[in-house]
């Protein structure tokens, strides 16, 4: 059987897409690989602070690690993560019971509150006051919001980890 020039090109092309496509997917060279499964709202403050752990780990640790990141809604990734579909190293979830329901499956230990400072909570809040253009009601902070003529729009806290805290703030 001959192949012509068209065909080994066409089969050379395939292969070299093929060992492309296998090669973007492979975790680099890192002595260790984590994945943090966190939500939407720290997706950017985790794009700053990786590089600076990773290098201070490297430093103090003289290993390599790499981190990837998984976001999406507190409670969807608490379960993606309880259910398996996530294997996550490191969970940085919105509330203390979407990590609870993934204690309830057995995968963190009971005394997780108590393994780091301020009860494992590597911040306190994520909510904002978005007001009008130029804040026409002048809104700084909680009692402001109670005035008359001020609408307040928030995520239903029963579907939303940002809703149920700012329920909670309130």
């Amino acid at each position: 059987m001959r192949i012509s020039w068209i065909n080994a090109a066409a089969i050379l092309a395939s292969f070299l897409a093929a060992a492309l496509l296998a090669a973007k997917n492979i975790e680099g060279p890192a002595a260790h690989h984590l994945l943090n499964a966190s939500y939407d709202p720290t997706r950017e403050l985790y794009a700053a602070l990786n590089p600076r752990f990773v290098a201070k780990y490297q430093a103090e640790s003289g290993s390599s690690v790499a981190i990837r990141q998984s976001h999406g809604g507190s409670s969807q990734q608490a379960k993606r993560v309880a259910n398996g579909e996530e294997s996550a190293d490191i969970v940085t979830l919105g509330l203390p019971s979407d990590v609870e329901a993934i204690q309830n499956r057995g995968l963190i230990s009971a005394g997780w509150r108590e393994r780091l400072p301020n009860h494992s909570r590597p911040y306190y809040s994520t909510v904002v006051f978005v007001v009008r253009k130029g804040n026409p009601h002048r809104i700084r902070d909680w009692p402001d919001l109670i005035q008359a003529d001020v609408e307040v729009i928030t995520p239903e806290p029963e579907t939303s980890g940002n809703g149920k805290l700012a329920a909670l703030a309130a």
